[in-house]
């Protein structure tokens, strides 16, 4: 049919809003359309002139085979586009000149606000509903993510206020405002949306829709009451950019035959025909418009103008084993001495004793004390020790071994941690209760209780706040001044690993199954997935999710300097993470469990303690050693975080 303008109005139907919406999300983030051209042809990122002449290759990645949703940012030197492989998406940022590639992190669909100092992108949804999605925002540095609200494809409006979304329909949210707006009058048929612009002014929004068996390319205005809708185009089209300088669209529409999508440029206003721009190859979509409207950056898959493609720059190390070390059981949980020249080693529930291990030298000495978890304090001359056997915490001092005091918690400890002032000491323990105690004195100050189960705890970096890891899935806040709760954190597993970054910003947990049994036990419902959650401390906001772990992950700590995460699982793998971008930078994997993996207080080493196989049982109970399997070489690891190319790797 050819182009033609007219008005209409249209009903829209809530009854397909579930089926818009997964239809909608394969759109963006696969289009369904064109899934048998990316599945042979990779793509790039290009820019030309608009009438199609000197077409120059931006970048394309070694590590992702397509690139796709190009914007340039408005002072019109960087553009930000999404890679994907895999199932994965990551946003980038670069030099239109093709230089000073930034990884932003995990997300898609990209847009920039007005000046140019953060984006807008989509985020799949925290939640078991199929095809939801999230619109956040986040600095340019990759930093500062926030959630705004349930939508895909974001795009920020000229002036900066308000941002278009897709969903359950098509919408306008005003940052000044609650909630948003339908573009389209309730009553008006409307299945879904491929694509969608603002113009220059921000008073119209250009939007491709499906209906009549077809998809349209329609005018409406963003805030006028009567809704009035011009139909400009009709075809197979895919997506539509405005130009910021004057009445022109930039639209994708696919072949039939080839399945593959060219280039169009169209006015937003009159009956002229679309345009063909002359000079195109291979597959092109997702055009964007410089901020002066001479030129077009787009996702393609043709040959030529390409360049080498190049290695994604983000930070390179790896864990570098240096020595291990067999204290003679089973060693569940390791604190570093502040000078970063000696570990305590707990865990002795065949040998009752525990360790201080000189990591230099590998001197030991010994204290005749059976204990899960140990923790020393902030000076380095003391330490806490949860018995193995009891539901007492003893005080120690490290120079003889004596007990100074001993706090009771009610009934089996499961962890502990000092603050970071040293004053006080929380507790976890069997009886569903977290504890604060007075070091000094040793008297209980605050008993929160729980629900469920009780897992990891970490203080705050400013000790205002003790994390609690529960079984009920949900990670609480308590605010130590009060000992009331500050906040809840909702898991869809159980988390059982805890930290907190040293800039008191992100708190970061691993999951698992369901315990079977007494938490101490370790005995775990396997799961096909077991994620790493990064959450914002002070609003509760998930930033962002790190996957690859096939068994509860059971330890985690952010360096001192908080660029990197490492991570213990009860799948045998000990994992390094970069912090600021999500991406994981080396595996090591062993042949047992590795229970809890720290940082040297220089943030040089990794201390991984372990050296056991907990096989599942899910009619145990109690504690069997029949189940269990000693990996004596694995009880106790350190490591080196070297930096740069593992020498003959792919790092």
């Amino acid at each position: 049919m050819p182009p033609n303008q007219v008005t209409a109005s249209f009903d829209y139907r809530r009854g397909s809003l579930d089926l818009g919406v997964a239809v909608l999300l394969a759109a963006i983030w696969f289009p369904t359309s064109v899934a048998r051209a990316e599945e042979k042809d990779p793509r790039a990122i290009f820019v030309m002139q608009r009438d199609g002449t000197n077409v120059r290759q931006v970048v394309s990645l070694k590590d992702f085979k397509w690139l796709g949703n190009p914007r340039w940012s408005h002072d019109g030197k960087r553009l930000s586009f999404d890679a994907r492989q895999g199932g994965k998406s990551r946003l980038f940022a670069i030099g239109a000149d093709g230089k000073d590639l930034l990884d932003l992190g995990e997300g898609a669909v990209p847009s920039w606000s007005p000046d140019d100092k953060q984006l807008a992108f989509q985020m799949p949804a925290a939640t078991d509903q199929k095809g939801a999605a999230d619109v956040w925002v986040e600095n340019i540095d990759g930093k500062g993510r926030v959630r705004l609200i349930e939508g895909l494809a974001p795009r920020w409006s000229p002036d900066g206020s308000q941002i278009i979304l897709a969903g359950k329909s098509l919408r306008i949210f005003d940052m000044s405002e609650t909630r948003p707006r339908d573009v389209f009058e309730s009553g008006q048929k409307f299945d879904t949306t491929l694509g969608f612009d603002w113009s220059p002014d921000g008073k119209q929004v250009a939007a491709i829709i499906e209906r009549n068996d077809g998809r349209e390319l329609v005018i409406v205005s963003a805030d006028a009451p009567d809704k009035k809708v011009s139909t400009r185009l009709r075809g197979n089209l895919q997506s539509v950019a405005w130009s910021l300088s004057e009445n022109l669209l930039a639209v994708s529409i696919q072949d039939d035959k080839s399945d593959r999508q060219r280039l169009y440029l169209l006015s937003a206003d009159g009956e002229e025909p679309a345009r063909l721009i002359a000079g195109q190859e291979g597959d092109n979509r997702d055009a964007a418009w410089s901020p002066d409207g001479k030129n077009l950056a787009f996702a393609s898959s043709r040959e030529t103008g390409a360049q080498s493609a190049v290695a994604v720059q983000g930070r390179q190390a790896w864990l570098e084993l240096v020595r291990t070390h067999d204290p003679g059981t089973e060693t569940y949980n390791v604190a570093f001495l502040p000078d970063g020249r000696s570990a305590l080693l707990g865990g002795g529930l065949v040998k009752r004793r525990i360790e201080l291990w000189d990591i230099n030298t590998d001197e030991v000495r010994q204290f005749p004390i059976g204990a899960w978890s140990v923790a020393t304090s902030p000076d380095g001359r003391r330490a806490a020790c949860a018995l193995s056997q009891g539901k007492t915490v003893q005080y120690i001092d490290l120079a003889d071994g004596s007990v100074i005091r001993e706090m009771v918690q009610g009934r089996q400890v499961v962890s502990l941690e000092f603050s970071h002032d040293g004053a006080k000491l929380a507790t976890t323990g069997e009886d569903k209760d977290a504890c604060i105690f007075n070091v000094e004195s040793g008297e209980e100050q605050f008993r929160l209780h729980h629900p469920d189960k009780l897992a990891a705890l970490k203080w705050s970096p400013d000790g205002r706040l003790l994390a609690v890891n529960c079984a009920d899935k949900r990670l609480r806040l308590w605010d130590t001044a009060t000992g009331k709760l500050a906040r809840e954190i909702e898991h869809v597993a159980v988390p059982y690993a805890l930290a907190i970054s040293p800039d008191g910003q992100r708190v970061a947990t691993g999951v698992g199954g369901e315990p079977v049994g007494p938490l101490l036990h370790l005995n775990f419902t396997p799961r096909d997935d077991n994620p790493i959650y990064e959450w914002d401390l002070a609003t509760g906001r998930q930033l962002r999710e790190l996957k690859g772990h096939t068994y509860a992950v059971f330890g985690l700590d952010y360096s001192p300097d908080g660029k990197y995460l490492v991570s213990a699982s009860f799948d045998g793998s000990v994992r390094l993470w970069d912090a600021e971008q999500g991406v994981e930078l080396d595996q090591v994997i062993g042949e047992g469990f590795a229970a809890r993996a720290i940082f040297s207080p220089d943030g040089s080493h990794v201390l991984v303690a372990g050296g056991f196989k907990r096989m599942f049982d899910g009619q145990a109970t109690f504690f069997d050693p029949d189940l269990w399997s000693a990996i004596p070489k694995e009880r106790v690891r350190l490591f080196k975080v070297s930096k740069g190319a593992r020498p003959g790797g792919d790092n």
